[in-house]
């Protein structure tokens, strides 16, 4: 498969999740803070390569990878906070992602998905912001949790990027360097082929 269509089937992907995380958080009630990016800047975050391949696409159709992937290098460790989050101020969770539509699956998911429990049961994987920002629409969205259909499962939506490419989405890295590695793969992709406009 080509790397702009496996960008777009990721790019689907994530339409997909995005209308069903759409319509949970309208029938929960349940929304992240404004410019809340406590997520975000989060240093632990780990992240597929796959993912990351339609900001990396762009990067690379925009030429930016190369100025990128230095910045990068720089910050190559397990204690950097995501390349792409930018602050509103120094030393604070507050800001917003700077290219959210090509944020990574892993950023989409949290908050607004589930996955089955040691007793087989849905749990939400979400933030404390959101469980005591207002503990009653928690409550409602727990109880949405029974439809299965109803909340994005996270497993699911991983199998399902597995399914578009298995060697680029079967291990996780540190945010950072699932970017990286994204840059570095669509960079050499394109190294005998023509640039994608």
């Amino acid at each position: 498969m080509s790397l702009n269509r496996k960008q777009k089937s990721v790019l689907e992907l994530f339409d997909q999740l995005g209308e069903q995380t759409a319509r949970f958080s309208e029938d929960s009630g349940i929304r992240c803070k404004s410019g809340c990016g406590e997520c975000c800047v989060y240093p632990k975050v780990h992240a597929t390569i796959l993912e990351f391949i339609p900001f990396a696409y762009k990067m690379v159709v925009e030429d930016k990878a190369f100025e990128l992937l230095e910045k990068i290098k720089v910050l190559d460790n397990e204690d950097s906070t995501c390349i792409i989050f930018r602050h509103e101020s120094p030393n604070s969770s507050n800001g917003r992602c700077s290219d959210y539509n090509n944020r990574g699956l892993i950023c989409r998911l949290y908050g607004y998905s589930a996955n089955l429990n040691k007793n087989g049961a849905y749990s939400m994987i979400t933030c404390t912001i959101i469980k005591s920002n207002n503990t009653e629409l928690f409550r409602n969205a727990e109880s949405l949790l029974a439809r299965a259909n109803h909340l994005p499962i996270a497993t699911d939506y991983y199998s399902r990027l597995q399914s578009i490419d298995l060697n680029l989405s079967l291990e996780t890295y540190p945010i950072n360097t699932a970017i990286r590695k994204a840059l570095e793969y669509s960079l050499s992709y394109y190294t005998y082929r023509n640039h994608p406009k």
